[in-house]
């Protein structure tokens, strides 16, 4: 069943990998207004200015001298759900929250953070996600699989040490899929899948 449950993480993130990364540079990184379903792409700055995470958060983050690179916050795949049913109001849809740390020692680290906007008026309750993190970066890439358990809670988040290092100003792209459990999300309506691009400092 792991194997299996491994596999569709694998072949989600190869769909991401194929994108080119010019499309995603094609954002507009400045944008003031995000609407509903759009993804945002966040700068160093906007990542350390803690509008988007804790500033407990990001202390952990940086505390042995990483440095935040960017990120990315989008919703989950939209996807219809096993038995067909419109989504209900206070049913949850999950988005997906990430950025990028680099350390010379440890090299570049993954941030993945679950979450559901205030205007779909729902705790989505986590009980668990499970996914894997690919990292892209010098012509290699690494791939690692991620789980955590909740007790119904309003988000869910973890850590991946991926380990890539290069060069300054070498380029690179993260790509982050898997999927949640809670109380508050119908079936179909827990995947998720985001990519963004990183440069090393």
């Amino acid at each position: 069943m792991f194997k299996k449950i491994t596999s569709c993480i694998l072949i989600m993130l190869c769909m991401f990998s194929s994108l080119s990364m010019t499309s995603f540079a094609s954002t507009t990184e400045t944008e003031d207004v995000i609407t509903p379903d759009s993804e945002y792409y966040l700068s160093a700055e906007e990542i350390n200015n803690g509008d988007y995470f804790s500033a407990e958060e990001l202390e952990a983050a940086t505390e042995d001298g990483a440095i935040i690179l960017c990120g990315i916050d989008a919703p989950m795949s939209e996807l219809s759900n096993s038995i067909g049913n419109a989504r209900g109001l206070f049913s949850a849809r999950v988005w997906c929250r990430s950025y990028a740390t680099y350390d010379e020692d440890d090299g570049v680290s993954v941030h993945v953070e679950l979450y559901v906007p205030w205007y779909y008026f729902a705790n989505p309750k986590f009980t668990a996600m499970e996914g894997a993190v690919s990292v892209t970066l010098a012509q290699k890439t690494t791939t690692k699989a991620f789980a955590k358990l909740a007790n119904q809670a309003k988000t869910i988040s973890t850590d991946v040490e991926m380990g890539n290092k290069a060069a300054s100003g070498t380029e690179g792209k993260v790509s982050v899929a898997g999927w949640a459990t809670g109380a508050n999300i119908e079936s179909g309506y827990g995947e998720f899948a985001s990519a963004y691009e990183i440069t090393i400092p």
